[in-house]
């Protein structure tokens, strides 16, 4: 099993790359558990930067990075998408991909 939390949309040009070496490492029916915000996390988290009420957060990172994207991300290197749903109001996403 492999879990990527928060990871995946700072990974930008590697994403490709990553998801062939975790299908490559992965045992028959092994599962890729990873979470990605939505985009408007990203807009909430510039306010809350303004106001001085979070510090240290690397949003230049997040590629401006589309959730729906991990699943064509991840189905088209041979992965099956097992579940997918939001959490936290909707603001961020839960994936399950199967090898």
């Amino acid at each position: 099993m492999v879990t990527m939390l928060a990871v995946f949309e700072h990974l930008s040009l590697l994403r490709e790359q990553i998801v062939k070496e975790v299908y490559r490492v992965l045992s028959v029916h092994g599962k890729v558990i990873l979470t990605v915000p939505n985009n408007s996390v990203d807009k909430i988290l510039r306010v809350l930067i303004q106001l001085k009420l979070v510090d240290g957060m690397s949003l230049e990172e997040h590629d401006h990075f589309p959730p729906g994207d991990t699943i064509r991300c991840f189905t088209g290197n041979g992965f099956t998408l097992r579940h997918h749903r939001t959490f936290q109001m909707g603001l961020n996403n839960l994936f399950v991909f199967e090898k």
